[in-house]
Formats: structure tokens, C-alpha cells, sequence
């Protein structure tokens, strides 16, 4: 039985801060968002908070003033506003959860994928995006346009609940991906 009681000790250093003693020795630090990590190494989290705002004004002329009396002036919204925590277990493999909360609170992704296994790849369980297209599987930020192109919007099914697996062939020069959903 472990003894709750008593003080909190901590280490800080250059790399963060170590929660030794009760805590069990979590180690809490800034590396690309904030970080949790055990000090055995076997579980790690990153948390990280994600912003679009899309904005723009609108200057009309008189003509359109009369026809389109609302149209002119400035406008602005979120277009993304993402928590995501990603996590990594034991030598298992690693699992992601992230929430929109922009225009409809929603749970985007939740899935956990083991680590890779000869000729079947990485295995994903869970909510995620449908393997569809390179664009479709790109993350949002590293889209080389603001957003996806309209035929990939219209035409992609999104987000579902199921079991994907990916993987590379060929030194890496070409990746194939199925899932059931």
C-alpha cells in the first residue's frame, strides 16, 4: 500500500519537469505542442491545439450595394479549432484522439495502429479517414493549397468507424492501403 501523503517533489531542468516519487515519474516538457512522457518509456502523449481562422472584406460597389445590400464589410470565422492528443504505447504501436470544435463539435479521429507486421503494414482500428486518395490521406497542413480541391471534397467519404491497413512497397516508392468500413 503506497502512502498518498505528503509533498510533491520536483526536478526541473533545461528539458522540463520530472515528477518523481508518488506520480510515478512523469516527465512533462515543450517539444511541437506539450508532451507527457513516463520515464520507463513506456507511454508517451503529445497534446496539441490547432487554429484556422478564414477572414476576408468585402468592398462593393454602389450597383451591388442595391442588389446585394448585405454583402459588403468584413467577416471572419473559424474554420478549424482541433484538440488532438496522440499517444504512444508500450512497443505496441500508437493511437491519436482529436476534436473539432469549429463549426460542430465532433470527434474527428480516434483510432489506435500497431506497429508494422511484415507484408501486411501498419494496422489501424477505429475512427479515421477512409483511405481514398493521396490528397484525402494528407494532412490538412501540409496540403500544398489552402483546402482540398472540390472533386476530392464531393467525392471522398471522409471519416468512418473500421479497420484500415497501409504499407509500402518497392524501397518505398509506392504505398497501398484497404480497410473495411
Amino acid at each position: 500500500e503506497r502512502d498518498l501523503r505528503g509533498s510533491i517533489d520536483l526536478e526541473i531542468g533545461g528539458d522540463g519537469v520530472t515528477l518523481p516519487g508518488v506520480f510515478g515519474g512523469w516527465h512533462l516538457y515543450q517539444k511541437d505542442g506539450f508532451r507527457i512522457d513516463h520515464t520507463n518509456g513506456n507511454l508517451k502523449l503529445k497534446f496539441n491545439a490547432n487554429l484556422w481562422v478564414d477572414a476576408g472584406n468585402i468592398g462593393a460597389n454602389d450597383v451591388l450595394e442595391t442588389a446585394f445590400p448585405n454583402l459588403t464589410g468584413d467577416t471572419a470565422q473559424f474554420s478549424r479549432a482541433r484538440v488532438t492528443m496522440r499517444g504512444w504505447a508500450f512497443d505496441a504501436g500508437d493511437f491519436k484522439l482529436q476534436l473539432e470544435f469549429a463549426q460542430q463539435p465532433q470527434i474527428k479521429d480516434s483510432w489506435f495502429r500497431f506497429n508494422p507486421l511484415p507484408y501486411v503494414g501498419r494496422i489501424r482500428i477505429g475512427n479515421m479517414r477512409e483511405p481514398y486518395s493521396l490528397e484525402n490521406s494528407t494532412a490538412g497542413g501540409n496540403l500544398t493549397f489552402m483546402s482540398r480541391s472540390l472533386p476530392t471534397d464531393a467525392l471522398a467519404p471522409g471519416r468512418n468507424i473500421g479497420i484500415a491497413t497501409t504499407h509500402t512497397v518497392f524501397d518505398e516508392r509506392m504505398t497501398w492501403s484497404a480497410g473495411w468500413f
